[in-house]
């Protein structure tokens, strides 16, 4: 695919029908992304770099669990397994094929216990990245910030 046809302000120009208000995504490419997702069991993202990752917060959202590197949003967002039961995924630390590798073996090893992946996928989905629930924890920064004033 050519660069122009994932370009956001040509196609807002193009497709506004495509486009909610304030917003840069096609609601069908965000549409495609979260069927393709949801129809896996695992989603891999070793990214070096991760200043937000998006695509572990859909994936969790459609209860495919993450396999991603220790990094920015994913490290935020991401609970490894091994944290029992509020694991959400699984996490490695080094950007390099043997961890990923390892973390790709435990993600296999757990797909082999059908109970626990289940409780798994409900605790992915069960999470809400939503503004609402960002701001009201910041409201509360705020107040004890003010408290101690």
């Amino acid at each position: 695919m050519d660069y122009d046809s994932w370009n956001p302000a040509r196609n807002a120009a193009l497709y506004p029908h495509n486009y909610d208000r304030g917003s840069l995504g096609r609601k069908k490419l965000l549409k495609a992304r979260l069927q393709r997702e949801a129809g896996s069991d695992f989603f891999v993202m070793p990214s070096r770099y991760e200043p937000c990752g998006l695509n572990q917060m859909y994936s969790l959202r459609c209860g495919t669990l993450p396999v991603v590197r220790r990094t920015g949003g994913p490290a935020d967002t991401v609970v490894d397994a091994s944290r029992g039961k509020a694991g959400n995924g699984f996490l490695f630390d080094k950007a390099d094929s043997g961890e990923l590798g390892r973390a790709i073996e435990r993600a296999a090893a757990f797909y082999g216990d059908r109970r626990a992946m289940r409780r798994m996928h409900r605790r992915a989905m069960a999470l809400r990245f939503e503004w609402f629930s960002a701001a009201s924890e910041y409201e509360k920064v705020y107040q004890s910030c003010a408290l101690t004033l």
